[in-house]
């Protein structure tokens, strides 16, 4: 909530998987929408549904002026720290259009 809170795009990429694309990116759109609002925590919620080092927490905060948000955050277990998921993993399609022979 600190990076958030504070703009630091830098700080809120380094929550982030080592190696991952895109995060600046996501990061950037994330500041440039919920940043600088001084939103405070209150309450989260932590899911487990599908493997133990995969986790989605819900999030709700209030801002200075007093508006909610809530918000899901995806989060896994990468060498023993918890990571926010932001961009995509090296090589994983990012939604471009494919070359691949069955897409002519």
């Amino acid at each position: 909530m600190a990076a958030l809170n504070a703009r630091d795009v830098d700080a809120l990429t380094r929550l982030a998987p080592a190696g991952y694309e895109g995060t600046e990116t996501e990061a950037q759109d994330i500041i440039a929408t919920h940043g600088g609002r001084d939103l405070k925590i209150s309450d989260v919620r932590v899911s487990h549904d599908f493997e133990k080092d995969l986790a989605s927490i819900y999030v709700s905060a209030t801002d200075s002026k007093s508006r909610s948000i809530s918000k899901y955050i995806q989060m896994s277990l990468e060498k023993d720290k918890w990571v926010i998921i932001l961009g995509h993993a090296p090589g994983v399609d990012d939604g471009e259009k494919s070359s691949s022979p069955t897409d002519r």
